[in-house]
């Protein structure tokens, strides 16, 4: 299924208390809603007002992104992707493939790794959504990252951020893997520009690090 281009896809931002504008005060319409334009970092440079009767069309989705809950109406049609990149301006989630291989993609939805291009937004409504950001800046996974960066395992990044989701499913389900564990949890995730040895070798270096302090011995 090929993605909906910019011109089709319509959306609508409900407003939270969070997204005002510079004097403080609610940057919506007196129901609550504002109109959304796709732009290269999810903001839109100028808003495209949609017919009312389209407001027919849209279904309102309830998803918590990093901790942070965001109420939208969106199309039934848009994919878990395209709503991550362009309404909370998702960067480390990156469109690949689009036939659901590389991974570039991935999530952690509900905790488990998913690939975002194979869902739609819909289908994640009343759900957590875990990405690279969240695992950053001194939350949990923000040490895969570091193991990744260290250990040059990254070249030109495209790939890292759903290595770093897929990464860290994996910890969480097995918080002492093997190297044949490790290549079966990243199998999902192609890399066209490193050696996957790094990446498995950072991987088991975090793990046995959260042993550490866990108080286990490798």
């Amino acid at each position: 299924m090929s993605r909906w281009s910019k011109a089709d896809l319509k959306l609508t931002s409900a407003i939270r208390p969070s997204h005002t504008d510079e004097s403080g005060r609610n940057s919506g319409d007196g129901n609550g809603t504002r109109p959304f334009s796709r732009g290269s970092n999810g903001a839109g440079e100028a808003h495209r007002e949609l017919p009312a009767h389209g407001l027919s069309d849209l279904d309102q989705v309830r998803i918590t992104v990093n901790g942070e809950e965001r109420t939208h109406l969106i199309e039934p049609a848009v994919l878990l992707v395209d709503y991550l990149r362009e309404i909370p301006g998702i960067t480390s989630v990156k469109i690949g493939c689009d036939t659901s291989q590389c991974g570039t993609c991935t999530v952690l939805l509900g905790g488990l790794a998913v690939k975002s291009c194979t869902i739609f937004a819909i289908q994640a409504d009343g759900s957590s959504v875990e990405t690279a950001e969240g695992l950053s800046d001194d939350r949990p996974g923000c040490d895969l990252e570091a193991a990744f960066r260290e250990s040059h395992a990254t070249q030109c990044g495209f790939c890292a951020g759903g290595m770093i989701v897929a990464a860290e499913a994996l910890l969480r389900l097995d918080v002492e893997p093997d190297e044949a564990t490790v290549r079966r949890g990243l199998d999902g995730n192609l890399c066209r520009c490193s050696d996957y040895q790094a990446f498995i070798a950072a991987v088991q270096r975090v793990a046995v690090a959260r042993g550490h302090h866990r108080g286990v011995r490798p």
